[in-house]
């Protein structure tokens, strides 16, 4: 798709989105006049990133594909195991057109990282139901800190789903992870943590508050999204992920390389650390719990829970949206069909 193609179309859509009802081709190739509560929506995107980092001074700029009305919640995490030293990504400047990101290594590194690989979801705060596999799906920021922040949910689960958090904002200069608990149905508790060696080894840490994203994917989940014909899953790992690889497998065989995205859902080690994976395939994936090494060299790291969502091929994700969250807006259509949705084979 081509630049101006993108704008003109995000226009449109947003200008239909604004009038609360609108007129066009629908998701479905179909043209009508359909209401968003009742309309399969664009509610979000998947994509594929491969790259590097020159150093802790550069940034990366990603632009969006879906149509969005307000900033959407970003999700980058985690990065593939090519090179040795521990890192994550780090999001700012996230808008309605595009996001910037990069990987952040840790204070006491030099930030110059080689190539990996990893995943996005963007997700417009909100209520909806995934189409054609009818999971619930929600999407919303919180103000956190160093300290853990309790969130209740939008909506109410049979059981505790899939949450992933991440920062969206560059408030405070020192590099951060969010670390998740999803301790019940209706609640979940995040904070962010920095390098253990930070703050010049003091006991109490201290950080600007951020802005942390999260999207919430009821579950147990697997089928095909409609009308886009990706596959998908929402999947939890037992409480045995630690610093050693995992293999995790898939409820289902992919005809290529998935796309990836997963979080911890415990805090049962106290220590700063992210995720890591490698040997993605069709069938599955090895993830690990990934220390970091700025107060002393020992990175064991106790068993966590690990959630983490499997969609078959990059492109816009169809909902329909059950309510308005904060921080949301509905949109009335949105024109699945004309986007396409662009997919791309590669193994690690």
């Amino acid at each position: 798709m081509q630049e101006n193609d993108r704008i003109d179309r995000r226009g449109y859509l947003k200008g239909i989105a604004a009038a609360g009802i609108g007129t066009g081709v629908s998701a479905l190739g179909i043209t009508g006049t359909a209401t968003a509560q009742d309309a399969v929506l664009s509610i979000g995107e998947v994509g594929t990133i491969r790259t590097d980092q020159s150093g802790p001074g550069e940034w990366h700029t990603e632009a969006l594909d879906g149509a969005y009305l307000t900033d959407p919640v970003v999700i980058m995490k985690p990065v593939s195991s090519q090179g040795s030293q521990p890192c994550h990504i780090r999001l700012r400047n996230v808008t309605t057109d595009s996001f910037q990101y990069q990987i952040e290594e840790w204070n006491y590194l030099d930030g110059a990282h080689t190539t990996e690989r990893f995943f996005y979801i963007a997700v417009e705060p909100g209520q909806y139901t995934l189409s054609g596999v009818a999971t619930g799906i929600e999407a919303g920021h919180e103000p956190v800190d160093m300290n853990p922040q309790s969130v209740e949910f939008l909506a109410t689960y049979d059981q505790n789903p899939v949450v992933l958090t991440q920062s969206q904002t560059y408030n405070g200069p020192d590099a951060i992870v969010t670390r998740t608990d999803v301790s019940s149905s209706n609640t979940f508790s995040v904070q962010l943590q920095e390098e253990e060696g930070g703050d010049s080894g003091d006991q109490v840490k201290y950080h600007e508050t951020e802005s942390v994203g999260y999207i919430a994917f009821e579950r147990p989940a697997s089928g095909i999204l409609d009308p886009v014909a990706t596959d998908f899953e929402v999947g939890l790992t037992p409480n045995a992920v630690d610093d050693e690889f995992f293999e995790a497998s898939f409820r289902q065989t992919y005809s290529q390389t998935p796309r990836f995205i997963a979080d911890l859902q415990t805090r049962d080690g106290p220590d700063t650390s992210e995720l890591r994976y490698q040997h993605l395939d069709r069938n599955g994936v090895d993830i690990r719990v990934e220390e970091e090494q700025s107060l002393d060299i020992e990175t064991n790291h106790t068993t966590e829970r690990v959630g983490y969502v499997v969609f078959g091929q990059d492109g816009l994700i169809p909902g329909i949206s059950l309510g308005i969250g904060s921080n949301s807006s509905l949109r009335s259509s949105n024109a699945l069909s004309e986007s396409g949705s662009d997919s791309c084979s590669d193994s690690e």
